[in-house]
């Protein structure tokens, strides 16, 4: 793995790690697994919406470029799509966390 792909996984743990804090703000530890499984499949969805967007402005933009069209307006779609599935899969991470931290009340 490159130098550079190292520093991106570290800034998705720090931006991870200060999601899962500032999810006590709104919401306690997940009360079971269940309830913990339910959350991070609503993440989950929600970033493979964003990821379908995405797709769907590559082909559009790949449509474009092949008839020397005007790209811009796909490529910043695709932009902000994929931020969106980003801070989306930054929320699943931090799910996760949470599940694993939640985990140890149920015992």
């Amino acid at each position: 793995m490159s130098e550079n792909m190292l520093r991106i996984k570290e800034a998705v743990e720090e931006a991870a790690s200060l999601e899962h804090k500032r999810s006590y703000e709104k919401h306690p530890a997940f009360n079971s697994a269940h309830e913990g499984y339910a959350v991070i499949a609503e993440e989950v969805d929600e970033a493979m919406m964003e990821m379908e967007y995405v797709m769907k402005n590559t082909s559009q933009l790949w449509e474009r470029t092949k008839k020397d069209a005007d790209t811009m307006p796909c490529v910043n779609r695709i932009r902000e799509f994929a931020k969106n599935c980003a801070a989306e899969l930054i929320q699943v991470i931090a799910m996760c966390d949470k599940y694993a931290a939640s985990k140890e009340q149920w015992k």
